[in-house]
Parts: structure tokens; sequence; C-alpha cells
């Protein structure tokens, strides 16, 4: 009797995607007033290093007209994937050498998702860690949003760029 071998099917180890999409209607220079308001470098949500633990230099802001048109696309993306937006969104102001962190949103959401409001050339990339597996980059546009899995740790690179780089995110869960 011979020795025979038979492909009995596949097992996917690991996959992520992060989906893209482009919302347009929004005057951006409207929304990154609203973000810098009262913005202060100082009052970062990372400067208080027991608020959740929080460190990835975020920034809470009073919401405005733009917001409010933002964060109703932004539910219409969510609820086409089955999910709604939760808590708060936040800001993210990152000046000429700034970067954030590497981190996840693990503790609730199932997906996470960032707004690019202003995003010069050079004013750092959207990164994924997957470890010994390597890197994936998104080049940020404006007026783009991605949506990926909360369990991916990502960061931003640096901004080597003269000017600020203003971004919002938030969190997604599954509909219950």
């Amino acid at each position: 009797m011979s020795t025979r071998v038979t492909g009995i099917g596949d097992t996917v180890l690991f996959q992520a995607s992060c989906k893209h999409f482009h919302i347009a209607g929004l005057d951006l220079n409207a929304l990154a007033a609203e973000v810098l308001k009262d913005f202060d470098p100082n009052n970062r949500i990372s400067n208080n290093k027991t608020l959740y633990g929080a460190h990835y230099e975020d920034t809470y802001f009073e919401y405005g007209e733009q917001t409010a048109k933002l964060i109703d696309a932004v539910s219409a993306v969510a609820d086409s994937m089955g999910m709604e937006v939760i808590n708060r969104i936040w800001s993210q102001v990152h000046h000429p050498y700034e970067s954030c962190n590497l981190h996840d949103h693990l503790g609730g959401p199932d997906m996470g998702f960032v707004f690019y409001v202003k995003a010069p050339v050079g004013a750092g990339k959207l990164y994924f860690d997957f470890g010994p597996a390597g890197t994936s980059t998104v080049e940020p546009i404006e007026g783009m949003l991605v949506v990926f899995p909360a369990y991916l740790k990502h960061g931003v690179t640096k901004n080597l760029s003269n000017d600020l780089r203003i971004s919002i995110a938030g969190d997604f869960r599954k509909k219950p």
C-alpha cells in the first residue's frame, strides 16, 4: 500500500483588512476650526495617565455643525456594516515631529476608525504592526475615513510636514 496525501481544507490563521471611504460634503477647514477652537496641547487626554490609561495624544473637543455632519456620515457607514458608533469621538492634533504611539482599541469596540481632516504631504502615515509579520501603512488623504478591526495594533508615524496633521477617531461595535 502506497502512502497518499489528500488535502482536506485550509484554516486562515491571520487575516485583517481595513475599509477606506471618502466623505464628501464636509467643510474640512470649518471642521479643523471646530477641533482647534479650544485645543490646548497641555490638556490632551494623554497628559492624564490615570484617565483610562490613555497616552495616545487624544483630545476631546466641542462638536460643531461640521462635526455633527461627520458623525452622521460615520454612523451611516457603521450602520451599513451592522454596527453603531460608541462613546465620544476624539481628535488627534499632531504638530511637526509628533507621532502617535502603537496601541489598540481592545476592551469594548469591534472596530476603530479614523477620519482625516488635515493631512499635508509628509504628515505621517497610519501603520498597523503585525509583529514578526511586518507592518502595513495607509497614506492619509483629507476627507478619507479608515475603518479597521479594534484588535489591530496601530499608530501614526512622525509628522514630517511643517503643518498640523488633524484627524478624528472613534469606535464601532456590533449592534445588539
